[in-house]
């Protein structure tokens, strides 16, 4: 009996250490000449003492989402951890994939979906607090304070159904929120 109980003395299960891995806290899905872009923004944490994380920015390129996200996964020397997720961006050019959004596991179910004219413009701009991924959802949350009109557009709500998506863009460093549409 004692030897068994050792087992659970082991350690945890499971267990991750974040300067492992990316923290992911934003993607993004893009089209350009019939090829699928994903854009990943991730913390990295440094072990260097003035440098606490780092923002990286990562890309995947393929002839669909699932390629071009496998493409990304290959090239990367860490694991990426999908529990910080906050938004989801999709160019307006292209159909919202969530099927490849529920193959992830361990997605945030609450992430924000939102539109972009352009991805690569967006994910490569300067933000206010330099993470996209938050900024977004802050920029999102005070437009809701001043508006006092809850944004429907979390993943769980627009599995499987057309709802209405806002729109952000970046502008001279500004990240610039349009009302809501439909998605297509």
């Amino acid at each position: 009996m004692a030897f068994a109980l050792c087992f659970l003395l082991c350690g945890c299960m499971g267990y991750r250490e974040v300067n492992r891995g990316y923290m992911v806290t934003a993607m993004g899905f893009g089209a350009k000449n019939d090829q699928s872009t994903i854009y990943i923004e991730a913390l990295s944490a440094s072990d260097m003492s003035d440098k606490k994380q780092e923002r990286i920015l990562l890309t995947g390129v393929g002839k669909s989402n699932k390629q071009a996200y496998q493409n990304l996964k290959s090239n990367l020397v860490k694991p990426l951890y999908f529990e910080q997720l906050g938004t989801v961006v999709f160019e307006k050019t292209i159909k919202p994939d969530f099927k490849l959004l529920g193959e992830i596991t361990n997605i945030n179910p609450g992430i924000y979906i939102a539109l972009t004219d352009d991805a690569n413009t967006l994910f490569e701009g300067q933000t206010p607090s330099g993470v996209l991924g938050y900024d977004i959802i802050t920029l999102i949350k005070t437009r809701e304070k001043e508006t006092k009109k809850h944004i429907v557009n979390q993943l769980y709500k627009a599995q499987g159904k057309t709802i209405k998506l806002p729109t952000v863009n970046i502008f001279d460093g500004n990240l610039i929120l349009k009302q809501a549409e439909d998605s297509k």
